[in-house]
């Protein structure tokens, strides 16, 4: 797949509400895709820093004080991050 049909992949399998254990930039932390603040959409993004991953561009809520990555990949080398159901946030 190209970029562009990995990024609307990516649109589809994690959409609001979603939870899930982003492994491949946060030690796995189980996020959860959700509005918050003034964002009015969910975005992902090829990263320019990490090549060959999908990481979070706005939309992702990270705790307050966590101490990790703020813009959780869900993408790398081919790989989905895990969906997880029944998650306490």
């Amino acid at each position: 797949m190209k970029k562009d049909e990995l990024i609307q992949e990516a649109y589809r399998r994690y959409p609001i509400g979603t939870f899930f254990k982003s492994i491949f930039s946060d030690r796995g932390k189980v996020r959860k895709v959700a509005l918050y603040c003034s964002q009015k959409d969910i975005k992902w993004r090829w990263s320019e820093y990490c090549k060959g991953e999908i990481e979070a561009y706005n939309g992702i809520h990270t705790p307050s004080g966590s101490g990790l990555k703020a813009s959780p990949s869900i993408y790398k080398d081919g790989k989905w991050a895990p969906i997880v159901n029944n998650q306490i946030y």
